[in-house]
């Protein structure tokens, strides 16, 4: 068997997009991009708030490089991969994704504004939502696929994704209408702000943003598949995530293990406020996360505030 070798052409158009975002992805064009972004908010921000939580659609021509700089230069360093290879995997999802991102205003070492951490959520997308797609499909490249079938397939069956699904979740005793639901597709957050076992104010405060916006949207379910530190991590505080019984960590997108998770949310918020109020209060309401923060329910409140997402009556 003879190996096929990519083209000129092919290898070169990689080089070619790895210089690129190599450039758009570097500290000084984002320092522009986020101090860009920001003087159109001219006169809105306290002066008190170091942070400021936004929100940037996926196919921003301009402003969508702000939250795809985090993922993609998180990922790579974390898993070890390129910045192309990061950018591509999610790059046909744009147009379904919006960015939940954490801007420092003036970072203590260069006096300027970056990406401090982002969220990609994926909403109504035409070819689905990515983590349910990549933990069903009936691929090789997908770490689950043995078991999945293992679990609710008998011998003589055939593989289906969309049976695949519908029984995890019969087998699990849920209903995840993927219509129903927001995936979280990624979460990064810089070195700087924060580590994957550890939670930081800005890992906390993007979490919170996107309970909030899940809420606004009357969804019903998160979807997402987690690398384990960041997802045992949350776990601790009343364990908001439910895994698939069967489905094992496994390596997904890099070296470390991952697994497919989701949260009801009207369970996990119950399960996170009985284990303590306190921090259901912090996670859910934003209770104490604006001391330094200029959070989306404060800047938009007829969207994203308490009265407006239920958590409170007029």
């Amino acid at each position: 068997m003879t190996a096929v070798m990519p083209s000129a052409e092919l290898v070169h158009q990689s080089i070619d997009l790895e210089s690129d975002l190599q450039e758009r992805f570097s500290l000084d064009h984002q320092a522009d991009l986020c101090e860009s972004y920001l003087q159109n908010m001219s006169g809105e921000i306290p002066d008190d708030k170091r942070y400021v939580i936004t929100l940037i659609q996926g196919d921003d021509p301009i402003y969508g490089d702000i939250g795809k700089s985090v993922e993609c230069t998180v990922f790579s360093k974390a898993f070890k991969r390129t910045l192309s290879d990061v950018y591509l995997d999610y790059v046909d999802y744009d147009s379904a994704s919006t960015f939940i991102v954490a801007i420092d205003r003036n970072h203590p070492k260069t006096g300027r504004a970056r990406p401090a951490g982002a969220i990609r959520l994926i909403n109504d997308s035409p070819q689905g939502l990515k983590s349910i797609k990549d933990m069903i499909k009936d691929d090789p490249s997908n770490p689950w696929r043995d078991e999945i079938a293992n679990l609710v397939f008998s011998d003589d069956e055939q593989y289906s994704p969309d049976l695949a699904w519908k029984r995890l979740c019969d087998k699990a005793g849920v209903v995840l209408d993927p219509s129903a639901s927001v995936d979280v597709a990624t979460f990064s957050v810089h070195p700087a702000y924060g580590r994957r076992n550890r939670l930081s104010g800005v890992y906390v405060s993007l979490y919170h943003t996107c309970l909030r916006l899940a809420m606004a949207q009357g969804k019903k379910n998160l979807v997402s598949i987690q690398d384990l530190p960041p997802l045992e991590l949350v776990q601790e505080f009343g364990k908001p995530f439910d895994t698939f019984d069967g489905l094992s960590p496994r390596p997904y997108g890099g070296p470390y293990d991952t697994l497919p998770a989701y949260c009801i949310l009207d369970e996990g918020m119950a399960r996170v406020r009985s284990f303590q109020p306190m921090i259901g209060k912090l996670l859910i309401e934003g209770v104490g996360l604006d001391e330094d923060t200029y959070q989306i329910k404060d800047r938009l409140p007829n969207l994203y505030g308490n009265v407006t997402v239920g958590l409170e009556s007029e």
